[in-house]
């Protein structure tokens, strides 16, 4: 009975510390894409716009 909740325990505090680096590395992607891509992306935009006028 012991085995089975550790085993039970193990995973769950496995699955969690999956889920958490799963997280870091989703925020961690969404910052370098939000830096490189969007912000130059926005810049270009706003130079388009101003030419354009």
């Amino acid at each position: 009975m012991d085995l089975v909740v550790g085993t039970t325990l193990a995973s769950k505090a496995g699955s969690l510390f999956l889920w958490a680096t799963f997280r870091k590395t989703i925020a961690h992607v969404f910052t370098f894409f939000f830096y490189y891509i969007v912000i130059p992306a926005r810049s270009k935009f706003l130079k388009y716009v101003s030419q354009s006028r």
